[in-house]
């Protein structure tokens, strides 16, 4: 029988090419010939089968027992060696074709004795360890290409078997994808779950609704170019000086604030915040106070306040200037107002327009009861500042 004849008989039966030593084997018992004659009979080829069979299992016993996809690409290797030194182009033997199904089936019978099962191979999953079986022998997927691919020649044998190595390759690939995909998904989750976390804790940690009354306030004197103790200052001049602010539950921020001289108590003077009613926002994730308006519909509300409602005090007080003071207003549009909170103490820090640091505000919490006897006072001081100015 012809060498490539032979090879493909010996596939056809084991589901794999013979090794070098199978093939010298074949030749020493003179079942292989380099001679031109080819073996038709069907009692011949029974013979060979037997030969191929004796060969093949003396073989295995002495192979070591590696998984079948090590040992057909080691095959593979030594195959494509042989054939690259055989007769390249020569045409497959038209008894190779014309084998019959029933006979097909008998060989992939035998084939399968002497197959090893695949291993089990594992993953892990929410659950805990469990088995996932490789896809079917590689060797019903060897006969079965043989059976329905068009081997015509040297080259289709080795598509054939690269078809076999893709497809063991494709297997162990899906089992690893459940394995690969529960790991993203977990790690998906506990991202999710972090970033969660995170933003709960961000936007927790800007909550500051209530009542805060003003403890400590600075500011830096951009004249003297030095900070000032606000607070100090008042005291020092004997004057009393209240100042506290509210967050309602819209975080809407309303400051109030007064001050007088202990010798004039019955003569307090209000802070322009204390009429700029639900002007200011609170912004709970960015941790700062911002004035919900453009700066066009913020001085139109200043100039309203300062020019009508506040025209008495004007009026009275020759000193002051209503232009000026509309201003210097309104040109602390563009500060900007960042808090942080530790506990009951709220720390508000103002920057200007360039950046810079010119005031540091520290609040106390209020208690309820606090903060209802501090509003009450300041509504006493505003009536007393109103009758005195003739404020409607």
């Amino acid at each position: 029988m012809k060498k490539q004849e032979w090879l493909e008989l010996f596939a056809s039966v084991n589901g794999r090419w013979p090794s070098p030593e199978e093939l010298k084997a074949a030749m020493d018992q003179g079942v292989v010939t380099d001679a031109a004659e080819v073996t038709n009979g069907v009692a011949d080829r029974e013979e060979i089968r037997t030969k191929i069979e004796k060969i093949a299992n003396q073989n295995v016993k002495e192979e070591p027992k590696e998984p079948i996809f090590h040992r057909e690409m080691a095959m593979e290797k030594n195959q494509k060696q042989e054939v690259v030194s055989s007769e390249s182009e020569q045409e497959l033997s038209a008894a190779a074709q014309s084998q019959s199904v029933a006979d097909s089936e008998k060989t992939i019978e035998k084939a399968g004795e002497t197959a090893s099962q695949p291993a089990a191979s594992h993953r892990s999953s929410f659950g805990g360890v469990h088995e996932v079986h490789q896809a079917p022998s590689q060797l019903a997927v060897a006969s079965q290409e043989v059976e329905q691919s068009d081997m015509t020649s040297p080259s289709s044998q080795g598509y054939t078997f690269s078809s076999q190595s893709e497809s063991v390759s494709l297997s162990k690939k899906q089992a690893r994808w459940p394995k690969v995909l529960g790991g993203l998904v977990a790690f998906l989750l506990l991202l999710l779950a972090g970033a969660g976390g995170y933003a709960w804790w961000r936007y927790d940690s800007g909550k500051i609704e209530g009542a805060w009354q003003l403890t400590q306030w600075s500011y830096y004197n951009q004249k003297d170019r030095e900070w000032v103790d606000v607070l100090k200052r008042y005291k020092d001049r004997d004057y009393t000086y209240s100042d506290f602010v509210t967050i309602d539950e819209n975080r809407n921020f309303q400051e109030d604030s007064y001050f007088y001289a202990n010798d004039y108590k019955n003569y307090p003077y209000l802070s322009l915040g204390s009429y700029l009613d639900d002007v200011y926002q609170v912004n709970q994730w960015d941790k700062n106070i911002k004035i919900g308006q453009s700066s066009q519909s913020y001085e139109r509300q200043v100039t309203k306040i300062l020019k009508n409602d506040l025209k008495g005090y004007y009026n009275s007080v020759k000193t002051a200037d209503v232009n000026d003071d509309i201003d210097g207003i309104v040109a602390n549009y563009d500060y900007s107002r960042d808090y942080t909170v530790k506990g009951n103490r709220l720390t508000i820090i103002t920057k200007d327009q360039n950046g810079k640091v010119i005031s540091k505000a520290v609040y106390q919490r209020l208690s309820d009861s606090k903060a209802r006897k501090l509003k009450k006072t300041f509504n006493n001081v505003k009536k007393k500042f109103e009758d005195n100015y003739n404020i409607d």
